[in-house]
């Protein structure tokens, strides 16, 4: 892989403090562009300055389904051609049907500002309902005019998914690809809708007993790019033949330990051996 992209999400929060100089050094690692999980509060203008700079390419920008439509004209104008919805609450299947009247919706709004709306999996998308995963469901109750799809490879995988024969059976429908590596089947998460949990005295979310002692377990499946269960060469021949747009590295887990930039630095020089 030549040209990949980095998500900037995979850098932790405090990227977006000083998101120049967080996106210099991605550009000095050799990433080709990026995937926003946040502005660093830089204007459109700033922005654009900014990757000129660096010649980095905004290919993509993960934006909650709620903000999508305020985001729109910041992302027009920088250029940006996908917005992806990271993540929906599917615990019922009434969920995933709202969720696709949603996604069409908002990807008719984004296809008049001339973007192309998408949505990213995790592993809830891998629930079965009606003998169907969910994520096939939103397949067949959204328009693909409107809406299209980001494969997490990582993700798919620990769900028990052959990421690559995914890919291939749905190839009418998958655009992007997220490069995350994994060393274990962990199975399909159980979905929380965090807007129903209860608060405590400073209106802060109290997540079940355990709820991130299991998150934690999860993210560190997220081992070095090319080390894991994941054949990356198969993903990529997929990829290609069906006609991937971009690769994107999103990392969970800094397995060194505060080198983050370390890490995403191996898993490009592991792609870039593909």
């Amino acid at each position: 892989m030549d040209t990949v992209y980095l998500q900037t999400y995979s850098l932790g929060p405090s990227a977006l403090e000083d998101f120049p100089s967080a996106l210099k050094k991605v550009a000095e690692i050799g990433y080709a562009g990026i995937e926003f999980a946040g502005y660093g509060g830089l204007s459109v203008c700033e922005m654009k300055a900014l990757l000129k700079s660096l010649d980095l390419d905004p290919i993509s920008s993960h934006v909650g389904l709620d903000a999508v439509e305020k985001d729109i004209p910041y992302l027009k104008e920088l250029g940006v051609p996908y917005v992806i919805c990271p993540m929906v609450h599917l615990a019922t299947i009434e969920d995933v049907h709202n969720a696709a009247k949603e996604f069409n919706r908002v990807g008719k709004l984004c296809k008049e500002a001339g973007l192309r709306f998408g949505y990213h999996n995790h592993t809830g998308e891998f629930a079965v309902f009606d003998g169907k995963y969910a994520e096939e469901i939103l397949m067949e109750e959204t328009d693909p005019e409107y809406v299209c799809f980001e494969l997490d490879c990582g993700w798919a995988t620990s769900a028990g998914i052959d990421a690559a024969a995914f890919l291939e059976k749905h190839a009418d429908r998958f655009e992007l690809v997220h490069v995350k590596e994994t060393n274990a089947v962990t199975g399909v998460q159980k979905p929380i809708d965090f807007k129903s949990l209860p608060r405590d005295e400073n209106g802060r979310p109290i997540f079940p007993e355990g709820f991130w002692d299991e998150m934690d377990k999860v993210k560190r499946t997220n081992c070095p790019t090319g080390q894991g269960i994941i054949d990356w060469k198969k993903i990529k021949e997929v990829g290609d033949r069906i006609g991937i747009k971009a690769y994107i590295v999103e990392r969970e887990y800094d397995y060194k330990g505060g080198d983050i930039y370390g890490c995403v630095a191996e898993d490009l020089a592991a792609l870039k051996e593909i």
